[in-house]
């Protein structure tokens, strides 16, 4: 059986990283949850995130996936029934989310022996740049 205090402490945590997630300052999440300072509340969220590096990663991908998530919702409606403005934002989130969650599939460019960079998007010439450094260039 878990003792109530680690479950207690667990779920103080977890609401941090839930409050955290609604925008909340450091000091407000301190002072709701019962942390004596803004330095208590931040180090408990970091050392939560931190726990396993890649866990941290994915937990932040998540948050914003929520986070994405809660504004499509919020105006996904008004797109629906013609607002370009609610449209436009509705696209961004959806772009927003795709390069989070690395849904774009990567444009393929045919060469004959040199690129054509001026037919490559930003994704492609990061990837460039990146691998050339990679390889030691």
């Amino acid at each position: 059986m878990i003792p109530r205090k680690t479950v207690a402490q667990k779920e103080r945590v977890i609401n941090a990283i839930r409050l955290r997630k609604m925008g909340y300052a450091y000091e407000q999440i301190a002072a709701q949850l019962g942390w004596k300072s803004r330095q208590a509340a931040y180090a408990a969220i970091k050392a939560a995130l931190q726990a396993d590096q890649h866990e941290a990663v994915e937990e932040m991908r998540t948050l914003e996936g929520l986070r994405i998530d809660d504004l499509q919702k919020a105006i996904y409606a008004s797109a629906l029934k013609g607002d370009l403005a609610a449209q436009d934002r509705v696209r961004h989130l959806m772009e927003r989310r795709a390069r989070l969650f690395g849904l774009d599939a990567p444009t393929q460019v045919e060469h004959s022996g040199h690129i054509d960079v001026t037919q490559l998007g930003d994704d492609e010439l990061r990837a460039i740049v990146e691998a050339s450094r990679g390889s030691g260039t």
